[in-house]
């Protein structure tokens, strides 16, 4: 498992069964799932620190001081047998692995803070060019030429080509259109 800890075959307890899903003719005469199962609470090779970690951060997968792992992926049994082996040596790592030194917070550095102002100004200045031209008031838009200012009501309204409303016809109130409905 790792350099310093080495479980002995004699601790691992692995039982077969048949198994479900792939496997053609074979699937249903062969015990090709395996169940792999390791006493954490009374192995002999785990120091008790290590113990204690594991059946903490272990304590939802545990039954009974037990940890027992199921693989059924691989049509054969030898593969199954390593599967479970690997995820058993997996879990048991992270679970006595020391926890991550915790992040000491450290604030932006001077060349990050320019980096983000420099951003922010080039954003502003693409915004800055899709405002109104307040200067030329036939010009809405200084990128779209498509768009054409609608004098009158309301007023600077953008004409959308697939709009209701088109220019030239005369816009009307909630009561005009309540009139001209014929119910």
């Amino acid at each position: 498992m790792n350099s310093w800890l080495v479980i002995p075959a004699a601790e691992l307890h692995e039982r077969f069964s048949r198994s479900s899903g792939p496997g053609g003719q074979s699937v249903n005469t062969t015990d090709s799932r395996v169940e792999l199962s390791f006493d954490v609470e009374h192995s002999a090779v785990l120091p008790e620190s290590a113990r204690t970690q594991a059946l903490e951060r272990l304590a939802g997968r545990l039954v009974g001081g037990v940890l027992t792992i199921a693989a059924s992926e691989q049509r054969s049994q030898l593969a199954n047998r390593q599967a479970a082996r690997v995820r058993l040596a997996d879990l048991l790592r992270d679970a006595i692995a020391s926890p991550p030194r915790p992040r000491v917070p450290t604030r932006p550095g001077r060349a990050a803070n320019e980096r983000r102002l420099q951003a922010k100004r080039s954003r502003a200045a693409v915004k800055r060019t899709r405002r109104y031209d307040d200067r030329n008031p036939d010009l809405t838009h200084r990128s779209d030429t498509t768009a054409k200012l609608v004098r009158g009501w309301p007023a600077r309204r953008l004409v959308n080509p697939r709009s209701r409303w088109r220019p030239g016809s005369s816009p009307r109130s909630p009561e005009q259109r309540r009139a001209a409905c014929v119910c």
